[in-house]
């Protein structure tokens, strides 16, 4: 006896010993402490969050309990601040997988849970522990199976562990479970796929409520349990109207765990059952799924299943069919996709045609070949496609026979077919067969000449010019600006001297310009037109002005100018036209003395606008250009004018654009205006730098006064300020 009291008391004062140094290394957080983290949410990054996670931690399990209570708090701040802390620590400990901080925090969820009084925050609570809780938790969640606002939230919780502990506390539920708690722990059971639940579960799908009967119908069909075959066929004939509808899915459901029970040959069966019962069009989705899961049950084995139902007449089980059957293609069901084209229509031999033209199988090529000869016209249809990618270049034979029909669909199919081929496979047999060919044919391969830029054909295109017919006449005109080059000039030069319908004259200068373009020199590439020019009488001089402006050169200005003084307006005008129209920069200063010598306001508009163009688009470096849009400072008048020369200001990022520009903040009319370009010109942009100094930040702040825009403001605030810190910097 003396010996037992011994150790009792040695056995005591260790405890005490140990308490004791615990007590001093596990010294209870104070709210101070609690408060002092909370302060410290939201966190500003995960990096922060894990800090703050390890300090909740090591307030140690009272402290977290504390810190939960904190969510019934009566002040917002803190009942926030508490929502973000306990959250961060659920999400921190689950991603961190450290399981003695995941089994720390969970306890002490668990344990917050006893005291809190708001079912809400209890809730919340539960939707922490669905991310941390494991076997420790199945046990204290699940006597909230029984309560009415916190089930649902106990049932995910449970769902997350999974375990069979988890599943034996869902079950025991059932005893006592109803109404909305019923269907909640039911549907849990189902999403466990819990076999050990199927007698329990089966009589409520003769329940009176609808949504009982739902969730009872799928958790049963989730477990694929064999001894629910015949309650799962027979079910839909108890139901609604809606549940009828929705029924065979979830028999589909179930056969596919069925399947997954090994119950193979069963689950084969049943699907071909449904596939052959569903045929209605509205029953579509139902057999399409069936076939899709016997498929996936089957593999190989469902070719010949394929294969019937390519035939089929629902639309969408037949183009299921196809589109599965193009992942179990071999060459061994060659032989029985070609029988299969004699039993159908056209149309569905249509559909398999291009099934099989994705199938990459090279050997099909002659079947392919004889299908472009049949007689239907959807069957040719889908063959062309087919057999290009099984023949390559040689299909383009073949294609051409099939030109011959002159239906506009097939037309156009062999043109998109023939542009896929290069122009050497195709150019050749155009040319041998080009003229036998029908009018839509014809039209459809001077389009794929041009595509092609096929310069040797230029020759059989102009042939079609003279033909009679409109349209082969209108795409031989379009069609010539992708062929022509310098050698065809003086050949444009004649036809462009005999058009006379306004379309086919720009068209016509269109490939002229094109032509003129293949010409080294520049300077010699305007030479024959300006020849033209001269030799032309009258208003013909028109049909060569516009050219010149596109070819470009100096003498090629000269030869437009002089027709500048021509005593025919129209000539004259056309000719200023022309000059308004000129991409180069060598027409700056005609332009510039064009401003300047007319008193007319909108041909004075068409110059400045001209001047302006080709300023800001010239390559000139910004100071450059800077100052020749100085020489035209003067020459705006109208406000049109003045807002057209700001814009022209705007594409210039220098100083001196930016001091012009301000000289407008005085005038109400274009201040807002000015402003803007100024913002423009000064801040920097992807790829360009901004501008910077002193005078700029001044020029900022003058603008700045006059923008409403109140994202532009901030844009010119936040430079200047950038600005102001670099040069303090330095």
């Amino acid at each position: 006896m003396r010996k037992g009291t011994r150790t009792l008391a040695v056995v005591t004062t260790l405890f005490f010993m140990t308490a004791s140094v615990y007590g001093s290394v596990l010294k209870k957080a104070s709210p101070e402490d609690i408060i002092n983290i909370l302060a410290e949410f939201p966190a500003e990054s995960s990096a922060d969050m894990e800090e703050l996670a390890s300090e909740i931690l090591g307030l140690g399990r009272d402290g977290i309990v504390d810190l939960c209570l904190m969510l019934e708090s009566d002040e917002e701040a803190k009942r926030t601040s508490a929502e973000y802390a306990v959250h961060g620590l659920a999400v921190s400990t689950a991603r961190f997988l450290r399981e003695d901080d995941r089994f720390l925090a969970s306890k002490a969820f668990i344990r917050s849970l006893k005291f809190l009084k708001d079912k809400n925050t209890k809730g919340f609570i539960l939707s922490q522990l669905q991310l941390i809780g494991k076997r420790e938790a199945v046990k204290p969640v699940a006597r909230y199976l029984t309560d009415r606002t916190l089930c649902e939230p106990a049932a995910r919780v449970l769902l997350s562990i999974g375990t069979e502990r988890a599943e034996k506390a869902f079950i025991k539920s059932l005893d006592t479970a109803s109404g909305d708690r019923l269907v909640t722990v039911i549907k849990a059971l189902g999403e466990l796929r819990s076999r050990k639940a199927v007698k329990k579960i089966r009589p409520y799908v003769s329940s009176q409520d609808s949504d009982l009967r739902r969730v009872s119908l799928f958790a049963l069909a989730n477990t694929g349990d064999p001894s629910c075959m015949d309650l799962m066929g027979k079910a839909r004939l108890r139901s609604s109207v809606y549940e009828r509808k929705r029924a065979p899915l979830v028999y589909l459901l179930y056969v596919s765990r069925l399947a997954e029970a090994g119950y193979k040959e069963i689950s084969m069966n049943i699907c071909r059952d449904m596939i052959a019962g569903y045929t209605a069009e509205d029953e579509s989705q139902i057999s399409c799924s069936a076939l899709d899961l016997l498929v996936s049950i089957a593999g190989e084995e469902a070719r010949g299943d394929l294969l019937e139902a390519a035939g089929s007449q629902n639309m969408e089980l037949r183009r299921k069919a196809l589109e599965l059957s193009l992942g179990l293609y071999s060459a061994g069901m060659r032989e029985k996709w070609i029988q299969k084209t004699k039993e159908v229509s056209p149309e569905v031999q249509a559909e398999i045609l291009t099934m099989l033209g994705k199938t990459d199988d090279k050997s099909l090529a002659p079947f392919f070949r004889k299908k472009l000869h049949s007689e239907s016209h959807v069957i040719r249809m889908a063959a062309v496609m087919p057999l290009c990618a099984g023949e390559g270049q040689k299909a383009v034979t073949d294609l051409f026979g099939l030109l011959r029909s002159g239906k506009e669909e097939e037309i156009q199919l062999v043109k998109k077919a023939l542009l896929g081929f290069k122009a050497e496979a195709v150019i050749p047999e155009i040319k041998t067969r080009f003229k036998e060919m029908p009018v839509k044919a014809r039209m459809a391969l001077m389009e794929v000449i041009s595509e092609k830029r096929a310069f040797d054909c230029v020759d059989l295109v102009v042939s079609q010019i003279e033909t009679g017919d409109e349209d082969l006449r209108k795409t031989a005109l379009l069609s010539l600006e992708s062929i022509v080059d310098e050698d065809d000039i003086s050949m444009l030069i004649d036809l462009l001297g005999q058009a006379a319908d306004k379309k086919e004259i720009l068209w016509l200068q269109k490939a002229l310009q094109s032509a003129c373009g293949f010409i080294e020199t520049p300077e010699m590439r305007a030479d024959k037109v300006i020849s033209a020019l001269a030799e032309a009488e009258g208003e013909k001089k028109l049909l060569f002005l516009r050219p010149l402006s596109e070819i470009g050169g100096i003498k090629a200005l000269d030869a437009v100018l002089e027709a500048r003084q021509s005593k025919n307006p129209k000539v004259s005008l056309e000719a200023f036209s022309a000059l308004v129209q000129w991409k180069g920069l060598e027409a700056s200063d005609e332009l510039l003395a064009a401003c300047r010598e007319t008193s007319d306001k909108k041909y004075r508009y068409l110059a400045l606008r001209s001047y302006i163009r080709i300023v800001t688009g010239s390559e000139l470096d910004g100071e450059e250009k800077s100052a020749m849009m100085h020489r035209v400072k003067g020459i705006p008048q109208e406000v049109e004018e003045k807002r057209l020369f700001l814009s022209g200001l705007g594409e210039i990022k220098t100083l001196c654009s930016m001091k012009e520009a301000a000289f407008f903040l005085e005038n109400e009319e274009l201040r807002e205006q000015a402003a803007g370009v100024m913002a423009q010109i000064a801040l920097p942009e992807p790829l360009c730098n901004g501008l910077s100094g002193d005078e700029v930040m001044s020029l900022l702040e003058r603008a700045l006064v006059f923008i409403e825009d109140e994202y532009q403001r901030e844009q010119i605030l936040d430079y200047i300020k950038e600005m102001r810190d670099s040069k303090e910097n330095k």
